[in-house]
């Protein structure tokens, strides 16, 4: 059975042919100069035809069946059987012919042609190794910038000549630069050239495993990579194998992380730090700064003598002024009482207008409140959509300053725009899509705060 997903085109093949209505089409026989479908499609071959009758036409494609294939089929004539439409006179459906001769024919539909576009705009002449890719749905490009080598199976991208399955090449930049959710790295490793990133010392390797471990230093001074132990073992901990935390280990009490001990005789070499006790040694000689007993029995005199007389002197000055402070607090009392009298008399008569005058505002302060559940629905893009909500307590004579709140968020660029007392117990809000496609429908509560505006 041929391939049905290979179609094959051949010159001059035309038929004629008698069908009426909608069914396969029966071939009558190859017209002058043209030869039958028979001729070079075999049987349950795939074909692109066009059939026509002078008024009306129909392209699209079938499946032939040669009469000549099995005798016992029933199959008494070639027929194109399975008629698909792609365009037609019927709106590209099934033509359903009147009586009459059709010309039944191989076509190439322009839907479906590919063509290469060099000598078109910009696009390019393809050259060999290019890679050809689709500028628009029937015209084949060219870009000088991705070739295939058939003889090493790389592509090359940015380069001339691949040497690797994929070869990237560029300036460095982003057009040089490989992006993806992961990578598989097989038996090769990745591989990393001499002096990369600029540093003239580092000579290229390959990464097999995707860490390196940290390590302290038993680890580098038994596999020989330094020549001595610099203690890190006995104070620090890696808290696993890869993405680690480098800790403290845990020390015993009254230790102190510093270099060797000042036992040694000067000058005493550097050496590593470590936990360990303070011995006598690590304390320095202070003595030239240290004060002598006898010094501090004289300093204790002096400033005993001293804060005495000090003492006796302060006390008379603050007993005195102790006493005339009593008197001013007497005083001070005694007339505040009075002018606190007077002041109550008056302020009670001016409470008094105060609260006749301000319960008739108090309704003017109260706002008035409502939560309405609303849809607001599809709102085509750029566009607005006005709604109004029931509040009660509004009069269409008063000012309002209006506040609507969606209990939740509004869909994705669905902007609340402005709102405002519209009438008697009514509320109107116009929402706005600024997005460049419509809005899916919401529905949500809105909480509404009137407040009156004298």
């Amino acid at each position: 059975m041929p391939n049905q997903n290979l179609v094959n085109l051949y010159d001059r093949i035309k038929e004629v042919s008698y069908t009426v209505g909608t069914g396969n089409l029966g071939l009558a026989g190859a017209a002058v100069g043209f030869s039958s479908f028979a001729s070079v499609y075999s049987h349950n071959s795939p074909v692109i035809y066009a059939v026509t009758d002078g008024t009306n036409y129909e392209i699209g494609s079938g499946v032939l069946l040669r009469a000549d294939y099995d005798v016992g089929d029933g199959i008494t004539y070639d027929t194109l059987s399975n008629r698909t439409p792609i365009r037609s006179s019927n709106n590209n459906n099934l033509v359903s012919f009147p009586p009459g001769t059709k010309e039944v024919y191989v076509t190439y539909p322009a839907t479906h042609a590919v063509m290469i576009g060099s000598g078109i705009g910009s696009l390019q002449v393809p050259k060999r190794k290019g890679l050809a890719i689709w500028d628009s749905e029937n015209i084949l490009n060219y870009d000088s910038n991705i070739i295939w080598d058939g003889n090493f199976k790389s592509l090359g991208l940015q380069k001339t000549s691949p040497t690797y399955g994929i070869d990237l090449g560029g300036d460095g930049g982003v057009s040089s630069t490989i992006r993806a959710s992961g990578y598989y790295v097989g038996s090769t490793g990745v591989y990393f050239q001499a002096q990369n990133g600029n540093e003239v010392s580092y000579t290229g390797g390959t990464q097999f495993q995707h860490f390196e471990k940290n390590r302290l230093d038993a680890h580098a001074y038994s596999n020989s990579l330094i020549g001595q132990l610099t203690g890190s073992d006995s104070v620090l901990q890696l808290s696993g194998v890869v993405n680690q935390y480098i800790l403290f280990k845990k020390q015993n009490a009254g230790s102190v992380f510093a270099g060797p001990p000042a036992s040694c005789s000067p000058p005493c070499q550097p050496g590593y730090p470590s936990f360990r006790n303070l011995v006598l040694e690590d304390i320095p000689d202070m003595t030239s700064i240290y004060a002598t007993f006898t010094q501090l029995a004289n300093a204790s005199g002096a400033l005993n003598s001293n804060l005495t007389s000090n003492i006796n002197a302060v006390s008379g000055a603050l007993q005195q002024q102790h006493n005339n402070s009593i008197n001013t607090l007497n005083q001070s009392i005694a007339s505040g009482e009075s002018r606190f009298n007077d002041y109550v008399t008056a302020a009670s008569g001016r409470l008094e207008d105060f609260i006749t005058t301000t319960s008739g505002n108090i309704t003017n302060i109260t706002p008035i409140g409502a939560v309405v559940n609303k849809t607001i629905p599809s709102i085509e893009a750029n566009s607005t959509y006005s709604t109004s909500f029931t509040v009660s307590g509004i009069l269409a004579n008063n000012r309002y300053a209006v506040i609507v709140s969606p209990s939740t968020s509004l869909n994705s660029n669905v902007l609340l725009s402005y709102s405002f007392a519209s009438g008697t117990n009514t509320i109107s809000s116009t929402f706005y899509n600024c997005g460049n496609s419509s809005s899916s429908s919401q529905t949500l509560n809105f909480y509404i705060t009137a407040h009156k505006v004298s």
